[in-house]
């Protein structure tokens, strides 16, 4: 009975990771086809003459957006598969992450200036240093901002926090607009998941940010937890060791 029990139970988790495998590759598939076949789509168009030469330079740019963002989802992917084969090494050094987030920042300025949106708590971050890989922090930092500007409304305002709490550093941003429901809120952080229904459409969005976001603070022992009231606002706070050790 128990040789049974055991054996049952070792093929259900070979059938669910037989799920997830189909679904993954479903899933990549689909986010790699988009912008392949925009891309191909509009190279075609311009080197059979169907888009005027007026038009040539708009799609072009579209173009080279789609590249980069079919690159984007590569590096993601690499990521993802170093993740979840315990083979992403960590490149440990002390950051300053109250630099790390003005640089970020600097980069949706213009972003940020064409929908008008305010920024908040910038002159309230306060001088904090951890024990970090600063490139995937960088990673960490600019998805959250870009989701905040992504999802603030033309005239919101995004609010960004940094602060030493005990013997972690914890930083914060909240965006406005309409937020995550409470039934969505448990699953933003699982590969390939969006919140399309409250958070709108977004064609550019591969479902997989949080995710990555998620599994770079879990290596370095730290959390990341969101607030919403599924209407007027989002927030994530995240909260990394100071010293890039589990806090006891």
């Amino acid at each position: 009975g128990t040789l049974t029990v055991a054996f049952n139970a070792m093929a259900e988790s070979l059938s669910q990771n037989e799920t997830r495998r189909r679904d993954f590759v479903a899933n990549v598939s689909h986010e790699l086809r988009t912008p392949m076949t925009t891309i191909a789509g509009f190279a075609d168009g311009l080197l059979d003459g169907t888009i005027p030469p007026e038009d040539e330079e708009k799609y072009l740019r579209i173009v080279s957006e789609e590249t980069k963002r079919l690159s984007s989802l590569v590096v993601a992917m690499l990521n993802i598969s170093k993740i979840e084969a315990g083979k992403l090494e960590l490149s440990l050094t002390r950051v300053d992450l109250q630099h790390l987030i003005f640089s970020i920042l600097l980069g949706f300025e213009q972003s940020v200036e064409q929908k008008k949106v305010k920024i908040l708590g910038m002159d309230t971050l306060a001088a904090v240093k951890v024990t970090a890989d600063e490139t995937l922090l960088h990673q960490v930092i600019f998805n959250l901002v870009d989701n905040a500007v992504k999802f603030t409304p033309e005239g919101g305002e995004i609010t960004l926090s940094l602060s030493r709490e005990g013997s972690m550093a914890v930083f914060g941003i909240r965006n406005t607009g309409r937020g995550i429901p409470e039934a969505d809120r448990e699953l933003i952080f699982d590969r390939f998941y969006k919140v399309d229904k409250s958070r709108g459409l977004d064609a550019k969005s591969f479902g997989i940010g949080l995710y990555i976001v998620k599994s770079i603070i879990d290596l370095h022992h730290g959390t990341i937890n969101v607030g919403s009231d599924g209407e007027t606002y989002t927030a994530f706070t995240v909260s990394l060791p100071l010293d890039g050790t589990a806090a006891e």
